[in-house]
């Protein structure tokens, strides 16, 4: 089963950038999600694009509404790495105009979450628009894939060096 995604879809998703440059969704119910202790400090993306934290207290709607619905996070730095990723998917999407659309000519990718394979891939589509997702010519999804491929890489250079 696939679906289709945009950026909004992604809030409040573990992503894993691959070796391969490909995305992986991590399982919300994966053991190493964090969910706070009643008084701890939690990092969140709010709908506006900035981050903000809260205190978690079980017998607040809010901070529960919060925790259960959104991926939140331990510490200020992991806030700004999801943020960096939506951030990117942001940059690098195409606005095609309403010619373009029409120009069957011009293949028009967008992001979809395979449900089998548990990772996000890609899908070209000629010419029908779907409101709400994030459309990328091939050229700008290579770069997409190239800027995630030289994250990763840094991460993992930052890493052994531990």
């Amino acid at each position: 089963m696939k679906k289709i995604i945009n950026g909004e879809d992604l809030k409040g998703m573990k992503l894993s950038i691959q070796e391969d440059g490909t995305i992986k969704i991590c399982s919300s119910e994966q053991k190493d999600r964090f969910y706070p202790k009643e008084d701890e400090r939690y990092y969140y993306l709010r709908n506006d694009g900035e981050f903000d934290f809260n205190y978690f207290r079980v017998k607040e709607n809010f901070s529960k509404y919060i925790v259960d619905h959104n991926l939140v996070f331990k510490t200020i730095e992991e806030c700004e790495e999801y943020q960096w990723f939506l951030d990117k998917l942001d940059e690098y999407k195409t606005n095609f105009t309403k010619e373009e659309w029409e120009d069957q000519n011009i293949e028009k990718y967008c992001l979809y979450y395979d449900h089998e394979s548990n990772k996000i891939s890609t899908y070209y589509e000629i010419f029908d628009e779907d409101m709400g997702v994030q459309y990328f010519t091939e050229e700008n999804l290579k770069k997409l894939e190239n800027v995630f491929l030289e994250e990763k890489l840094r991460l993992k250079k930052e890493f052994e060096r531990l």
